[in-house]
């Protein structure tokens, strides 16, 4: 009879494996060939006919009234904010079940979704942060402008504030891994129009000694730019480049790793950054060495890229 039991257990757990990984889908990612681009979803080259909610539409009571709105301009995909004010209230307490239900309907709609995650920095300002975030200005500190007064952004040169935010990034990616093996989530913005109005940069004694070396060498590197001449043009430019590195750096910096500080290729597909995006001004180009694992598509339109895209 123990034996028999036994047998019965293995078989039932062989069964759910079994059946959770025909729910499973490789995860979506870019492919790039011969100079082509494409967003592969399910195997296939995939044209995102997108629509965006409105950024404070991350709540399961507007999501009836997006639907019907998504039927009617024939959509694929929904664009969805999630900010991390929603999922982590409480410092190290987190709440996904807006997160599910959003998948739940998702899927019940034949809709695919790309979140947009609204962490330390949303149009620049930090509205969607935690209180306990907002309220601790010493753990969390804002940028300086040249008087030395706090100004409303969060400084990116902040170590504490990218620790708390990676947190609760990679909780919800895990979270995504865990509960959405057939990726209705195609893909994940991290960070959403960070920078600053009216200051352009952090005047912080931090900041101004960062801003006093040489530039990055990183940086020069990627952009195939002489040091010097980079520096230059840093020092004569109305927005530092360097900033922007910071910024970048900080959107991309241990984001694309699972618990234990590995980096996990789950994680690290589903974190595409703004996978469509043409990516001509200068600072586009600091920004892609600075994200460096963000994976950037360009030149033409959507549809030019589908069709470029199914010849890979």
């Amino acid at each position: 009879m123990k034996r028999q039991a036994l047998l019965f257990a293995w078989t039932l757990s062989a069964l759910v494996t079994a059946a959770h990984a025909q729910q499973a889908t490789p995860v979506p990612h870019v492919e790039t060939k011969n100079g082509r681009h494409a967003l592969i979803v399910d195997g296939a080259p995939f044209l995102m006919l997108g629509a965006q909610v409105n950024n404070s539409s991350n709540y399961a009571s507007a999501l009836p009234k997006v639907w019907p709105m998504l039927e009617r301009i024939r959509a694929n995909t929904v664009e969805v904010p999630v900010a991390w004010q929603q999922i982590e209230p409480v410092e190290g307490q987190f709440d996904f079940s807006f997160v599910q239900t959003l998948l739940d309907e998702a899927r019940t709609h034949d809709k695919r979704v790309v979140l947009l995650w609204f962490g330390t920095w949303k149009n620049t300002a930090p509205g969607y942060t935690p209180d306990w975030v907002k309220l601790d200005n010493r753990r969390f500190p804002r940028m300086k402008d040249k008087a030395g007064q706090d100004h409303s952004v969060h400084t990116p040169l902040a170590r504490s504030t990218l620790e708390a935010d990676k947190r609760a990034f990679v909780r919800l990616i895990g979270y995504l891994k865990e509960h959405d093996p057939q990726n209705t989530v195609i893909l994940v913005q991290p960070e959403n129009e960070v920078g600053s109005y009216r200051v352009p940069r952090d005047y912080s004694p931090a900041a101004n000694a960062l801003f006093a070396k040489p530039v990055p060498a990183a940086l020069t590197r990627k952009l195939g730019k002489p040091a010097g001449e980079l520096d230059r043009a840093v020092r004569r430019a109305s927005r530092p480049r360097v900033q922007h590195l910071a910024y970048g750096t900080i959107c991309r910096r241990d984001r694309c790793r699972g618990q234990g500080g590995q980096a996990d290729p789950d994680v690290r597909q589903r974190i595409a950054g703004r996978t469509i995006q043409r990516a001509r001004s200068d600072r586009c180009r600091q920004w892609r060495a600075a994200a460096g694992r963000a994976r950037y598509l360009e030149g033409g339109s959507a549809v030019d890229r589908f069709r470029r895209a199914r010849h890979l």
